[in-house]
């Protein structure tokens, strides 16, 4: 959301921006801070009063899928959705596994209501919008089929310029020379350390990699907050068990975006394996594509859409098919980390979010003009 209100306003759009906290004012957009953005039957009443003063032509409202529970319309004015979390069925929720639900039900219950609400629900809280934005082709077809009769746009997100910027040679060398002075196969996993996020079935599919090619996995684990000790212990616990201790790093400080980007070139294959995204796109994956990385994901939400050229995708929680497709690529010499073929990685066909705002753009012209 931030991308795009600041594209707009870049654009010449009045753009303000109705979040929780105070009001303040970021790059030249207006915040307005409420004490909550929604109650049971919709938006706050704190929302309603701000859109009162602001007066705006369109409102841009920010969905997930039990945002459909809400059937109440209380904004009388032109809205547009954009709905960032995946359309999953109650099939696609409960194969994470029981285990994960013991684990981190807080985290699935969410996304199990979402998939339980009827088709019905759907069409009546999509009515409320002019138009839905989501981010896949795949997130698309799942919400035409409910019958919904709201115009459905897709419009991928995108990558800013800084993701476009190859850090120096000798930094990225530095990182390698660092986490791997053995010099080996370097498979690289970053962000939280959520098993539900696949890391548990990455390190049993590392363990199979490890028995014919010697390797190093490095977790960056973005440790938000300390209940996430308990995954990254399971996940040490796990590497133990399997004899594989010796050869996985998790590095649990804070990193910036340029030493992140440090790690991931330093890799020689970037894993993904998850089992369920909280966003239908992640854009952890784009991060890692730009950079002419291998990447192995999963075949859910709008992720295979994302790999493209370079990305591959498995079943999810199949830790053979996942040892498979790393072994694949770590034996195929071509896909080893040559750090001299970062300067030469095509940087065009990248969806920048200039692009994505420019699309936007045309969308609000287009329905603030037709009112």
């Amino acid at each position: 959301m931030y991308q795009i209100a600041k594209g707009l306003t870049e654009r010449g759009i009045d753009t303000c921006v109705i979040t929780t906290g105070k009001d303040t004012t970021i790059e030249n957009i207006k915040v307005r801070g409420v004490q909550s953005l929604e109650s049971i039957f919709g938006e706050s009443d704190d929302v309603i009063r701000v859109l009162d003063e602001e007066g705006p032509d369109l409102v841009v409202k920010l969905m997930g899928a039990t945002s459909f529970l809400r059937i109440r319309r209380r904004i009388f004015r032109p809205v547009v959705g954009i709905l960032t979390s995946p359309l999953y069925t109650t099939r696609e929720v409960m194969g994470v596994g029981l285990d994960e639900f013991i684990r981190h039900g807080n985290y699935l219950w969410i996304h199990l209501i979402g998939a339980l609400v009827p088709d019905a629900l759907v069409r009546r809280a999509g009515s409320n919008y002019g138009t839905i934005v989501v981010l896949s082709e795949k997130n698309r077809d799942r919400l035409v089929k409910t019958g919904i009769t709201t115009d459905v746009v897709t419009i991928p997100p995108g990558i800013d310029s800084f993701d476009l910027e190859l850090p120096g040679p000798e930094c990225v060398k530095k990182v390698r020379a660092t986490i791997n002075p053995e010099d080996l196969p370097l498979i690289l996993y970053f962000t939280s350390p959520l098993t539900v996020r696949g890391t548990d079935v990455l390190m049993k599919a590392f363990a199979q990699v490890r028995e014919t090619i010697p390797a190093k996995l490095v977790f960056l684990s973005r440790m938000d907050y300390p209940e996430l000790n308990k995954d990254v212990n399971l996940l040490k616990r796990l590497a133990t068990q399997k004899g594989v201790i010796d050869s996985v790093e998790f590095v649990t400080r804070t990193l910036s975006r340029s030493e992140v980007k440090e790690f991931l070139s330093a890799a020689d294959v970037v894993c993904l394996p998850f089992k369920l995204v909280l966003s239908d796109v992640p854009i952890s994956i784009l991060e890692a594509k730009t950079l002419g990385k291998p990447v192995v994901s999963t075949n859910i939400a709008g992720i295979p859409e994302m790999l493209g050229v370079g990305g591959y995708s498995v079943d999810r929680n199949n830790v053979d098919a996942l040892a498979e497709k790393i072994h694949s690529i770590l034996n195929n010499s071509n896909n080893r980390g040559n750090l001299s073929e970062l300067k030469e990685r095509p940087i065009v066909g990248y969806r920048t979010w200039d692009r994505v705002t420019r699309e936007f753009h045309v969308m609000v012209e287009n329905l603030v003009g037709s009112k």
